[in-house]
């Protein structure tokens, strides 16, 4: 009986140790398949990446695209002479860097030779008030002759320079035309 009982031992033992060990093996199966399973969760298909790193090579090389236009676009000064065309006036613009708050400001009085507007640069969305004052030829040439000669002529009639609505017109849209192909330099 004791073979017997022994017999019986060695037998659970055995079956107990195959038991515990397929049991074992069980366990590290669904580890390793969880683990697995976890790990292709966050693994990223070839093509993903590739997809990705087009997307980020083509957003780098459009902002330096960019900024090389932005970098190649000359300055321009905020005050100076202007004649657009088929205009016998030349104007003194001035451009003043102004705020979405000061857009609402009501402007100051204006004189009859004065017209002003806003102005967006499209390169970096800065709004301007452009200011623009007629200077007449005949103020230029007395403005010349006592300059550079020295001398004061007398005008026999005078020229009216005042703003008409064709002016206005006419020299707000040359004038912004212009303005487009340069980057005002404050």
């Amino acid at each position: 009986m004791s073979i017997t009982l022994l017999s019986d031992l060695n037998n659970f033992q055995s079956s107990h140790v195959e038991n515990v060990n397929s049991a074992s093996q069980s366990i590290l199966h669904d580890n390793v398949q969880n683990a697995y399973l976890q790990e292709t969760d966050s693994i990223t298909i070839p093509s993903q990446v590739h997809d990705e790193q087009s997307y980020y090579i083509a957003q780098d090389q459009q902002y330096s695209v960019q900024q090389q236009i932005y970098q190649s676009i000359p300055l321009h000064p905020t005050k100076f002479f202007y004649q657009p065309p088929n205009d016998p006036f030349n104007y003194h613009i001035k451009c003043e860097k102004v705020s979405n708050q000061s857009l609402s400001k009501p402007n100051t009085q204006l004189k009859g030779n004065e017209y002003t507007f806003f102005y967006l640069q499209l390169s970096d969305y800065q709004c301007y008030h452009i200011t623009c004052e007629m200077f007449t030829p005949s103020s230029i040439n007395n403005y010349l002759n006592k300059n550079i000669y020295g001398i004061e002529v007398e005008q026999l009639q005078e020229e009216i320079s005042m703003f008409t609505p064709y002016h206005k017109e006419n020299l707000k849209s040359y004038l912004t035309q212009y303005l487009s192909y340069y980057i005002l330099d404050n």
